[in-house]
C-alpha cells in the first residue's frame, strides 16, 4: 500500500521556522568577539522596528537618488521617525544603514508626556522629526536622512508651510532630508509572514541598540523655537 503524503507545515510553525533561520543568519553575521547577549527584558530588534515603521518600508525606499558616477544609486544613511504611545509620551527613532543597506544601529530617545505639557512643545510627527534631527545631529550632520512620517495626512493646504521647520532643522543640521508617507500596515493574524522579507533580514543584522530616556531640556527648547518661532 502506497504511503500516505507528508503533512504541510503548519503557518505557525513556518513563522517560527523563519525566525530560526534568521537568528542564526544574524549570528553567523556578527565578529568572533561579538557575544549575543539575551534581551528578553526589552522588546526584539524586530518589535522595535515594527514600531518605528523600519518594516512599513521595502529595501527600495532606501533610495535616495540615481548617479551614474557613484555606481547608479545614492542610499539614505540613516531613517527618522516617531511613535506616539497611550500614555502621553513618544518615542523618537534614527536607523542608521551601512553601505549594504543593511541596519547598523537603532537609537532611541523617549519623549515623556511631562515634556510636552512643560514645554508646550507640539505633539506632531514634523515637531518630533524636528527635534530628532537636533538630538542626533552629530549622528546625522552631512548625511542623507528619511524622515518617517505614518500619521500625518499630507492632503493639508498648509501642509507645506508646515514643512517649513523641518527644512529649517535640516539646514542646521546640514543633512539633505525627504519625507515619506508610509501609513502603518494592517496588521494580519500571522504579520511575521507578511512583511517585506528583505526588510526583515536587514533589519536581523542590526548589532547596535541605544535608548535615552529623556532628551535634553537645551535641545527641546532649540527645537521648541523652530517649530514655534513667535515662542
Amino acid at each position: 500500500s502506497s504511503l500516505p503524503p507528508p503533512e504541510a507545515p503548519s503557518t505557525c510553525s513556518l513563522s517560527d521556522e523563519i525566525d530560526r533561520e534568521m537568528e542564526q543568519m544574524r549570528r553567523l553575521s556578527l565578529p568572533s568577539t561579538h557575544k549575543v547577549v539575551s534581551a528578553r527584558h526589552r522588546p526584539s530588534i524586530v518589535d522595535t522596528a515594527e514600531a518605528c515603521g523600519l518594516l512599513d518600508l521595502a529595501p527600495a525606499d532606501l533610495v535616495c537618488e540615481t548617479n551614474k558616477h557613484a555606481g547608479g544609486f545614492l542610499y539614505y544613511h540613516c531613517v527618522l521617525s516617531s511613535a506616539f504611545h497611550s500614555n502621553g509620551s513618544a518615542t523618537v527613532f534614527l536607523a542608521k544603514f551601512d553601505a549594504n543597506t543593511n541596519l547598523e544601529s537603532l537609537d532611541s530617545t523617549k519623549i515623556p508626556a511631562k515634556v510636552f505639557e512643560e514645554v508646550t512643545f507640539p505633539q506632531t510627527e514634523l515637531a518630533l522629526a524636528v527635534l530628532g534631527l537636533l538630538l542626533y545631529r552629530s549622528e546625522v550632520y552631512g548625511k542623507r536622512v528619511l524622515c518617517l512620517l505614518r500619521a500625518t495626512v499630507p492632503n493639508d493646504e498648509d501642509f507645506s508651510a508646515s514643512l517649513e521647520p523641518l527644512k529649517k532643522a535640516a539646514t542646521k543640521v546640514r543633512v539633505l532630508h525627504h519625507v515619506q508617507f508610509a501609513s502603518p500596515k494592517e496588521k494580519k493574524e500571522n504579520a511575521r509572514l507578511n512583511v517585506n522579507a528583505g526588510m526583515r533580514l536587514r533589519v536581523m543584522l542590526c548589532q547596535t541598540r541605544s535608548t535615552e530616556n529623556e532628551p535634553p531640556r537645551k535641545v527641546v527648547y532649540e527645537a521648541k523655537s523652530i517649530v514655534d518661532p513667535s515662542w
